[in-house]
Protein backbone atom coordinates (compact mmCIF):
# COMPACT_ATOMS: atom_id res chain seq x y z
CA UNK A 1 0.00 0.00 0.00
CA UNK A 2 1.46 3.32 -1.10
CA UNK A 3 1.70 6.62 1.68
CA UNK A 4 -1.30 7.93 0.09
CA UNK A 5 -3.46 5.19 0.13
CA UNK A 6 -2.26 4.48 4.18
CA UNK A 7 -3.41 8.05 4.44
CA UNK A 8 -6.59 7.27 3.25
CA UNK A 9 -7.10 4.57 4.91
CA UNK A 10 -6.39 6.02 8.36
CA UNK A 11 -8.88 8.70 7.55
CA UNK A 12 -11.86 6.58 7.60
CA UNK A 13 -11.06 5.93 11.67
CA UNK A 14 -12.41 9.84 12.11
CA UNK A 15 -15.95 7.55 11.84
CA UNK A 16 -14.71 4.50 13.50
CA UNK A 17 -11.89 5.86 16.73
CA UNK A 18 -9.20 3.38 18.02
CA UNK A 19 -10.49 2.85 21.76
CA UNK A 20 -7.03 3.32 22.79
CA UNK A 21 -3.10 4.02 22.80
CA UNK A 22 -2.11 0.42 21.80
CA UNK A 23 -4.90 -0.01 18.88
CA UNK A 24 -3.71 3.66 17.45
CA UNK A 25 -0.49 2.32 17.18
CA UNK A 26 -1.57 -0.87 15.38
CA UNK A 27 -4.20 0.48 13.27
CA UNK A 28 -2.82 4.17 12.24
CA UNK A 29 0.87 4.89 13.64
CA UNK A 30 2.80 1.69 12.39
CA UNK A 31 1.23 1.30 9.23
CA UNK A 32 1.58 4.88 8.32
CA UNK A 33 5.71 4.48 9.21
CA UNK A 34 5.77 1.34 7.69
CA UNK A 35 4.42 3.01 4.11
CA UNK A 36 7.01 6.25 4.98
CA UNK A 37 9.55 3.50 4.34
CA UNK A 38 10.61 2.24 7.70
CA UNK A 39 11.26 -1.33 7.96
CA UNK A 40 9.67 -3.27 10.80
CA UNK A 41 13.51 -3.98 12.41
CA UNK A 42 14.07 -0.23 12.17
CA UNK A 43 11.23 0.74 14.82
CA UNK A 44 11.75 -0.30 17.96
CA UNK A 45 9.42 -0.63 20.39
CA UNK A 46 10.00 1.04 24.34
CA UNK A 47 13.77 0.56 24.41
CA UNK A 48 15.03 1.56 27.56
CA UNK A 49 18.27 3.74 28.30
CA UNK A 50 20.64 3.22 31.50
CA UNK A 51 17.85 5.29 33.60
CA UNK A 52 15.11 2.95 32.89
CA UNK A 53 13.42 5.59 30.88
CA UNK A 54 12.45 4.86 27.46
CA UNK A 55 10.51 6.77 24.32
CA UNK A 56 7.53 5.19 22.81
CA UNK A 57 9.68 4.12 19.48
CA UNK A 58 12.91 4.36 17.96
CA UNK A 59 13.07 5.00 14.30
CA UNK A 60 16.55 3.78 12.74
CA UNK A 61 18.29 2.77 15.85
CA UNK A 62 21.07 1.12 13.84
CA UNK A 63 22.22 4.55 12.45
CA UNK A 64 23.36 6.94 15.25
CA UNK A 65 23.45 10.02 13.23
CA UNK A 66 20.11 9.61 11.74
CA UNK A 67 17.98 8.12 15.15
CA UNK A 68 15.05 9.93 15.90
CA UNK A 69 12.33 9.31 18.41
CA UNK A 70 8.77 9.02 18.65
CA UNK A 71 6.35 9.60 21.35
CA UNK A 72 2.40 8.13 20.97
CA UNK A 73 -0.91 8.83 22.58
CA UNK A 74 -4.68 7.52 22.57
CA UNK A 75 -6.38 9.28 19.52
CA UNK A 76 -8.77 10.85 21.97
CA UNK A 77 -5.93 12.62 23.78
CA UNK A 78 -4.95 16.41 23.15
CA UNK A 79 -1.52 16.88 22.08
CA UNK A 80 0.65 18.46 25.20
CA UNK A 81 4.22 19.99 24.17
CA UNK A 82 4.90 18.42 27.61
CA UNK A 83 4.28 14.95 26.08
CA UNK A 84 7.42 15.63 23.95
CA UNK A 85 9.67 16.25 26.57
CA UNK A 86 10.75 11.98 27.02
CA UNK A 87 11.77 11.73 22.97
CA UNK A 88 13.87 14.96 23.41
CA UNK A 89 15.36 13.64 26.81
CA UNK A 90 16.51 11.08 24.13
CA UNK A 91 17.52 12.81 21.38
CA UNK A 92 19.88 15.58 23.62
CA UNK A 93 21.46 12.03 25.47
CA UNK A 94 22.21 10.79 22.28
CA UNK A 95 23.19 13.95 20.29
CA UNK A 96 20.63 13.63 17.85
CA UNK A 97 18.13 16.30 16.64
CA UNK A 98 14.29 14.87 15.93
CA UNK A 99 11.87 14.13 18.00
CA UNK A 100 7.97 13.63 16.93
CA UNK A 101 4.44 13.37 18.78
CA UNK A 102 1.56 11.75 17.67
CA UNK A 103 -1.83 10.76 18.67
CA UNK A 104 -2.92 9.12 15.07
CA UNK A 105 -4.48 12.19 13.29
CA UNK A 106 -2.41 15.11 14.58
CA UNK A 107 1.24 14.86 14.13
CA UNK A 108 3.85 17.07 15.38
CA UNK A 109 7.75 17.85 14.97
CA UNK A 110 10.03 18.91 16.98
CA UNK A 111 13.37 19.81 16.18
CA UNK A 112 16.15 19.44 19.43
CA UNK A 113 18.42 22.01 17.94
CA UNK A 114 16.43 25.18 18.46
CA UNK A 115 16.98 26.74 22.48
CA UNK A 116 14.39 27.46 24.48
CA UNK A 117 11.52 26.24 25.32
CA UNK A 118 9.86 23.29 24.43
CA UNK A 119 7.25 25.89 21.85
CA UNK A 120 9.74 26.91 20.46
CA UNK A 121 11.16 23.60 19.06
CA UNK A 122 8.05 22.72 17.58
CA UNK A 123 8.49 22.46 13.26
CA UNK A 124 5.70 21.54 11.73
CA UNK A 125 2.14 19.96 13.01
CA UNK A 126 -0.05 18.27 10.28
CA UNK A 127 -3.34 16.89 10.41
CA UNK A 128 -4.65 13.47 8.37
CA UNK A 129 -7.70 15.53 7.00
CA UNK A 130 -5.09 18.04 5.64
CA UNK A 131 -3.79 15.54 2.69
CA UNK A 132 -1.88 17.85 1.25
CA UNK A 133 0.00 18.79 4.32
CA UNK A 134 -0.25 15.18 6.11
CA UNK A 135 1.31 13.95 2.84
CA UNK A 136 4.13 16.20 2.72
CA UNK A 137 5.32 15.64 6.91
CA UNK A 138 5.54 12.18 5.80
CA UNK A 139 7.47 12.47 2.58
CA UNK A 140 9.62 14.67 5.16
CA UNK A 141 10.21 11.83 7.97
CA UNK A 142 10.16 9.05 5.39
CA UNK A 143 13.37 6.70 5.83
CA UNK A 144 14.46 8.29 2.93
CA UNK A 145 14.32 11.83 3.84
CA UNK A 146 15.85 11.50 7.11
CA UNK A 147 19.02 9.48 5.55
CA UNK A 148 19.45 11.30 2.87
CA UNK A 149 19.32 14.74 4.59
CA UNK A 150 16.30 16.17 2.96
CA UNK A 151 14.51 16.35 6.32
CA UNK A 152 16.61 19.23 7.44
CA UNK A 153 16.37 21.21 4.14
CA UNK A 154 12.12 20.87 5.01
CA UNK A 155 12.29 21.94 7.82
CA UNK A 156 14.83 25.05 6.74
CA UNK A 157 12.12 25.79 3.97
CA UNK A 158 9.39 25.91 6.80
CA UNK A 159 11.21 28.60 9.31
CA UNK A 160 11.47 30.59 6.01
CA UNK A 161 7.67 30.32 5.46
CA UNK A 162 6.82 30.93 9.17
CA UNK A 163 9.50 33.81 8.60
CA UNK A 164 7.40 35.67 5.86
CA UNK A 165 4.03 35.06 7.21
CA UNK A 166 4.70 36.58 10.99
CA UNK A 167 6.32 39.73 8.54
CA UNK A 168 2.79 39.48 6.59
CA UNK A 169 0.79 39.43 9.90
CA UNK A 170 2.85 42.43 11.53
CA UNK A 171 2.65 44.12 8.36
CA UNK A 172 -1.31 43.41 8.25
CA UNK A 173 -1.69 44.57 11.73
CA UNK A 174 0.68 47.80 11.32
CA UNK A 175 -2.35 48.93 8.36
CA UNK A 176 -5.37 48.31 10.30
CA UNK A 177 -3.51 50.35 13.46
CA UNK A 178 -3.51 52.77 10.91
CA UNK A 179 -5.93 52.66 8.50
CA UNK A 180 -9.00 52.07 10.39
CA UNK A 181 -8.26 55.09 12.38
CA UNK A 182 -9.98 58.56 10.77
CA UNK A 183 -7.17 60.40 13.16
CA UNK A 184 -4.11 58.25 11.79
CA UNK A 185 -1.11 59.87 10.57
CA UNK A 186 -1.67 57.72 7.39
CA UNK A 187 -5.18 58.52 6.70
CA UNK A 188 -4.23 62.36 6.97
CA UNK A 189 -1.89 61.51 4.32
CA UNK A 190 -4.68 59.97 1.66
CA UNK A 191 -7.12 62.39 2.77
CA UNK A 192 -4.94 65.10 1.47
CA UNK A 193 -4.48 63.13 -1.69
CA UNK A 194 -8.00 62.39 -2.10
CA UNK A 195 -8.89 66.71 -1.48
CA UNK A 196 -6.87 67.14 -4.99
CA UNK A 197 -9.05 64.71 -7.29
CA UNK A 198 -11.86 65.93 -8.91
CA UNK A 199 -15.47 65.26 -6.56
CA UNK A 200 -13.36 64.46 -3.45
CA UNK A 201 -12.01 67.81 -1.71
CA UNK A 202 -14.27 67.60 1.31
CA UNK A 203 -13.84 63.72 1.98
CA UNK A 204 -13.29 63.48 5.92
CA UNK A 205 -10.98 60.67 7.58
CA UNK A 206 -14.34 58.94 8.83
CA UNK A 207 -15.34 58.47 5.11
CA UNK A 208 -12.27 56.75 4.09
CA UNK A 209 -11.95 54.67 7.41
CA UNK A 210 -15.18 53.54 6.09
CA UNK A 211 -14.50 52.92 2.83
CA UNK A 212 -11.78 50.67 4.02
CA UNK A 213 -13.29 48.73 6.17
CA UNK A 214 -15.98 48.50 3.73
CA UNK A 215 -13.23 46.93 1.27
CA UNK A 216 -11.50 44.69 3.79
CA UNK A 217 -14.71 42.91 5.03
CA UNK A 218 -13.82 44.21 8.79
CA UNK A 219 -17.55 45.51 9.34
CA UNK A 220 -19.62 43.36 7.78
CA UNK A 221 -23.04 44.21 7.79
CA UNK A 222 -26.10 41.52 8.43
CA UNK A 223 -27.12 39.68 5.27
CA UNK A 224 -30.69 39.03 5.34
CA UNK A 225 -31.45 35.67 4.12
CA UNK A 226 -34.60 35.07 2.16
CA UNK A 227 -36.40 30.95 3.26
CA UNK A 228 -35.61 28.96 1.27
CA UNK A 229 -38.03 27.58 -0.91
CA UNK A 230 -39.02 23.86 -0.81
CA UNK A 231 -36.77 21.90 -2.83
CA UNK A 232 -37.58 17.97 -3.73
CA UNK A 233 -33.95 17.61 -5.12
CA UNK A 234 -30.63 19.04 -4.38
CA UNK A 235 -29.69 22.18 -6.76
CA UNK A 236 -27.12 21.04 -8.70
CA UNK A 237 -24.60 23.54 -7.44
CA UNK A 238 -20.95 23.57 -8.20
CA UNK A 239 -20.70 20.04 -10.47
CA UNK A 240 -22.32 17.92 -8.05
CA UNK A 241 -21.98 20.23 -4.27
CA UNK A 242 -25.26 21.04 -2.64
CA UNK A 243 -25.59 24.23 -0.25
CA UNK A 244 -25.66 24.58 3.38
CA UNK A 245 -28.75 26.03 3.18
CA UNK A 246 -30.52 23.12 1.01
CA UNK A 247 -28.92 20.41 3.42
CA UNK A 248 -30.47 22.39 6.39
CA UNK A 249 -33.64 21.99 5.17
CA UNK A 250 -33.22 18.50 4.04
CA UNK A 251 -30.66 17.35 6.42
CA UNK A 252 -31.85 13.65 6.74
CA UNK A 253 -29.66 13.59 3.77
CA UNK A 254 -26.57 14.17 5.44
CA UNK A 255 -27.18 10.94 7.81
CA UNK A 256 -25.55 7.94 6.41
CA UNK A 257 -23.38 10.35 4.23
CA UNK A 258 -19.75 12.01 4.64
CA UNK A 259 -18.44 15.16 3.41
CA UNK A 260 -15.81 15.20 0.95
CA UNK A 261 -14.90 18.91 0.05
CA UNK A 262 -16.11 22.27 1.29
CA UNK A 263 -16.53 25.23 -0.91
CA UNK A 264 -16.51 28.87 1.38
CA UNK A 265 -18.12 31.98 0.15
CA UNK A 266 -14.16 33.27 -1.42
CA UNK A 267 -13.90 30.28 -3.79
CA UNK A 268 -11.55 28.47 -1.23
CA UNK A 269 -12.08 25.39 -0.46
CA UNK A 270 -11.42 22.18 1.71
CA UNK A 271 -10.99 18.38 2.02
CA UNK A 272 -12.59 17.07 4.61
CA UNK A 273 -13.25 13.29 5.76
CA UNK A 274 -15.79 13.70 8.42
CA UNK A 275 -18.28 16.31 9.79
CA UNK A 276 -15.82 17.18 12.70
CA UNK A 277 -13.48 17.67 10.23
CA UNK A 278 -15.73 20.06 8.08
CA UNK A 279 -16.56 22.24 11.23
CA UNK A 280 -13.17 22.31 12.01
CA UNK A 281 -12.74 24.19 8.31
CA UNK A 282 -15.82 26.33 9.05
CA UNK A 283 -14.21 27.72 12.01
CA UNK A 284 -10.65 27.66 10.78
CA UNK A 285 -12.01 29.83 7.66
CA UNK A 286 -13.93 32.30 10.17
CA UNK A 287 -11.00 32.87 12.36
CA UNK A 288 -9.08 33.98 8.93
CA UNK A 289 -11.98 36.32 7.65
CA UNK A 290 -12.19 37.71 11.17
CA UNK A 291 -15.82 36.39 11.26
CA UNK A 292 -15.94 34.20 14.23
CA UNK A 293 -18.95 35.08 16.66
CA UNK A 294 -18.52 35.63 20.54
CA UNK A 295 -17.75 31.83 22.41
CA UNK A 296 -19.17 29.86 24.05
CA UNK A 297 -21.30 29.19 20.72
CA UNK A 298 -24.35 26.79 21.30
CA UNK A 299 -25.31 26.18 18.37
CA UNK A 300 -28.76 25.48 18.69
CA UNK A 301 -31.67 26.79 21.47
CA UNK A 302 -31.90 24.87 24.58
CA UNK A 303 -29.62 22.41 25.94
CA UNK A 304 -26.77 22.97 27.71
CA UNK A 305 -24.04 21.68 25.61
CA UNK A 306 -22.30 24.55 23.62
CA UNK A 307 -20.79 23.78 19.90
CA UNK A 308 -18.10 25.72 20.35
CA UNK A 309 -16.13 27.57 23.29
CA UNK A 310 -13.10 29.12 24.16
CA UNK A 311 -11.87 26.39 26.68
CA UNK A 312 -13.04 22.70 26.38
CA UNK A 313 -15.86 23.00 28.63
CA UNK A 314 -20.35 23.28 28.02
CA UNK A 315 -22.31 25.47 30.38
CA UNK A 316 -21.81 22.32 33.37
CA UNK A 317 -19.62 19.83 32.60
CA UNK A 318 -16.72 19.63 30.74
CA UNK A 319 -16.21 18.67 27.04
CA UNK A 320 -14.76 15.43 26.52
CA UNK A 321 -15.50 15.13 23.18
CA UNK A 322 -13.77 17.95 21.45
CA UNK A 323 -11.43 18.42 18.44
CA UNK A 324 -9.34 21.82 18.58
CA UNK A 325 -8.71 24.36 16.53
CA UNK A 326 -6.13 26.93 16.83
CA UNK A 327 -5.82 30.00 14.06
CA UNK A 328 -3.95 33.27 14.26
CA UNK A 329 -3.43 33.16 17.50
CA UNK A 330 -6.99 31.93 18.65
CA UNK A 331 -8.12 28.72 19.87
CA UNK A 332 -11.74 27.33 19.53
CA UNK A 333 -13.09 23.79 21.13
CA UNK A 334 -15.11 22.34 19.13
CA UNK A 335 -17.62 19.41 20.16
CA UNK A 336 -17.53 16.48 18.35
CA UNK A 337 -19.79 14.16 19.91
CA UNK A 338 -22.89 14.78 17.44
CA UNK A 339 -24.99 13.35 14.64
CA UNK A 340 -24.61 14.25 11.08
CA UNK A 341 -28.18 16.32 11.04
CA UNK A 342 -26.89 17.85 14.50
CA UNK A 343 -23.70 19.51 12.79
CA UNK A 344 -25.88 20.54 9.57
CA UNK A 345 -27.92 22.31 12.00
CA UNK A 346 -24.92 23.88 14.08
CA UNK A 347 -23.03 24.55 11.19
CA UNK A 348 -25.74 26.56 9.40
CA UNK A 349 -26.61 28.50 12.66
CA UNK A 350 -23.00 30.04 12.95
CA UNK A 351 -23.06 30.73 9.20
CA UNK A 352 -26.16 33.39 9.73
CA UNK A 353 -24.40 34.18 13.35
CA UNK A 354 -21.07 34.76 11.26
CA UNK A 355 -23.60 37.03 8.84
CA UNK A 356 -22.53 33.96 5.71
CA UNK A 357 -24.95 33.19 3.21
CA UNK A 358 -25.51 29.19 4.33
CA UNK A 359 -26.23 29.54 0.23
CA UNK A 360 -22.62 30.18 -0.60
CA UNK A 361 -21.33 27.45 1.47
CA UNK A 362 -21.05 24.25 -0.71
CA UNK A 363 -20.40 20.81 0.56
CA UNK A 364 -19.96 17.66 -1.74
CA UNK A 365 -21.02 13.90 -0.03
CA UNK A 366 -20.42 10.67 -0.16
CA UNK A 367 -23.00 7.48 0.30
CA UNK A 368 -22.00 4.92 2.54
CA UNK A 369 -20.99 2.93 -0.41
CA UNK A 370 -18.27 5.38 -1.21
CA UNK A 371 -19.69 7.51 -4.82
CA UNK A 372 -20.08 11.43 -4.44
Amino acid sequence: MTLAEEIEKAQELYENVPPNESTTCEWVILPLLWAAGYKRHEIFSRVSDNANQYPDYTLLPDEPDRTWYLEAKAWRESLDHKHAVQCLNHAGLNGTRWGALTNGHTWRLYDNHVPGPMADKLVVEARLEDREGILAFFEAISRDSVCSGRLAAYVESLRRQRERAERKSALQALLLSQLLRPDSDLIRQIRSFARKQEGLSGVTGEEIALCLQELWGCAPAPIEQPPAPAQDAPPVLAQGGVSLAWLRQNSERATGSKPTRVRFPDGTEAQVAAWIILAMELVRWLLRMRRLPPMPFRGRMGGHHYFLNAEPKHEREAMNHFDKVAEGGQTVYVHANRSAADFVRCLHALCEAAAISPEEVVIWLRDPQGSE
